[in-house]
């Protein structure tokens, strides 16, 4: 059997794929960092301004009031920035899983067309060997029968009497309900098409089938 193998623009639209999710498993990380820092410096600043604040109320003065001021416009910018993470991350995720779409839906219909073909063929080159096969068995099993008749014949040429041997057809077929050694059953062949199994009882012509 001929073992599938991937195009080359099939196997370069799977790396392409594969590279992208990486890049994009990337850019969330680098995004995630600077939301982290942001969301950290802003708790700190927050801290700060509380302390700032409590502060001013008990010794008031110019240099707290200016200090308070850049702390209250560090806290707006820093919750701007935190809030707009989140609409930055979710741009990266939307551009990112258009693109992923775009190359999942060129693998698909790419590694359909290619499976397809391919199964086509083996199913072509198995139905010729099956047929090979079947016809060399019935060749050798039309060989049982005229070595039997030449053997008779012969025999009865030189001793006039009749024939000394002959084939038991049981041994060929399906017999109240017992397996007989040289036939091919319907069994086997389901077992083999639909389980992917080869269950030949030959060695078993007495076994009761289940």
């Amino acid at each position: 059997m001929q073992k599938f193998k991937k195009s080359k623009a099939l196997e370069d639209l799977i790396k392409k794929r594969e590279e992208l999710q990486e890049k994009s498993i990337e850019k969330k990380r680098r995004i995630q960092e600077l939301n982290d820092a942001n969301q950290t410096k802003l708790s700190q600043v927050k801290q700060e301004l509380k302390k700032a604040v409590i502060e001013y109320a008990e010794t008031p003065s110019d240099e707290l009031e200016e200090k308070i001021s850049k702390l209250e416009r560090e806290e707006v910018i820093l919750t701007a920035k935190v809030a707009g993470s989140r609409q930055r991350e979710t741009t990266v995720f939307q551009s990112d899983i258009s693109e992923l779409a775009s190359i999942n839906a060129q693998i698909e219909a790419l590694a359909e067309k290619e499976y397809t073909e391919y199964y086509r063929a083996e199913e072509a080159r198995i139905y010729k060997k099956i047929a090979e096969l079947k016809k060399e068995y019935l060749e050798t099993v039309k060989y049982f029968h005229d070595i039997k008749d030449s053997t008779n014949r012969e025999y009865n040429s030189i001793t006039r009497k009749g024939g000394i041997v002959s084939i038991y057809d049981p041994d060929f077929f399906w017999n109240r309900g017992e397996y007989r050694p040289l036939g091919i059953t319907e069994y086997e062949v389901k077992r083999a098409l639909s389980f992917g199994e080869v269950d030949d009882r030959r060695e078993f012509p007495n076994k009761k089938m289940g």
